[in-house]
């Protein structure tokens, strides 16, 4: 991770990379930078050290997205903070005792570019459960 994130460092020091912002000097390794909700949000710690796709893992932090839930706009990390909480694809159902979110019913994605699959790599019949520290188990 310190190898990663000492790259990314690098990678900023060019002033419109570090806003990510693509321009004729920094568009050579541009593709390379991490977005920063992926890099500082959602980390893994595993035996070799990198992750080639943050996607829901176990031991990953759970993605932030806004959504709206009853008419109020909120992040999905203001979701949990005291309990285990399940959130569920479109077509998924609870499955334990936690609290659950299903995506289009309980939440709507406030961004009209992401779809739960582009958000966690799962199907619309998958869920994933997220620790009160926002981890996924």
């Amino acid at each position: 991770m310190a190898v990663r994130n000492g790259k990314q460092a690098w990678l900023r020091t060019d002033f419109d990379a570090r806003f990510q912002l693509k321009t004729e000097s920094n568009a050579k390794y541009f593709s390379e930078i991490i977005d920063y909700n992926e890099l500082h949000m959602r980390y893994e710690y595993i035996h070799n050290g990198t992750v080639n796709k943050l996607r829901c893992q176990s031991g990953t932090r759970s993605p932030h997205l806004w959504v709206i839930n009853r008419d109020r706009l909120l992040s999905t990390l203001d979701l949990f903070g005291t309990e285990y909480v399940r959130l569920g694809g479109p077509k998924s159902f609870a499955v334990g005792q936690e609290i659950f979110y299903r995506f289009d019913t309980d939440l709507q994605i406030h961004d009209d570019k992401t779809t739960w699959h582009s958000l966690t790599g799962l199907a619309d019949n998958e869920t994933f459960l997220i620790r009160p520290n926002g981890f996924i188990v």
